[in-house]
């Protein structure tokens, strides 16, 4: 299991989370801050759809059924600086 965790670099700037990574079979996370944040995958995240909103300190999991889509890049966006995350993968 790999700790992809962080934290927002630049507020209201997207920046990546976790390079590409075929070898990806799950992602799972936690947004341990106190305001919203939100994940895209292989795009660059926006604060609005089509990325997914991670509310405040809520849990996200994406297994092997989602393959197509967590093994691309995953881009985060909060809007305030030095906002924590929490995120692990594993590989199969």
């Amino acid at each position: 299991m790999a700790d992809l965790s962080g934290s927002i670099t630049s507020g209201g700037t997207a920046q990546v989370a976790a390079v590409a990574d075929v070898n990806r079979t799950s992602l799972i996370g936690q947004n341990t801050s106190d305001t919203d944040m939100w994940i895209a995958f292989g795009a660059t995240a926006v604060a609005d759809t089509p990325s997914i909103l991670i509310s405040a300190g809520d849990n996200f999991s994406f297994g092997p059924e989602y393959r197509e889509l967590i093994t691309k890049a995953v881009s985060v966006i909060g809007a305030t600086t030095g906002k924590k995350f929490s995120m692990f993968d594993t590989k199969g």
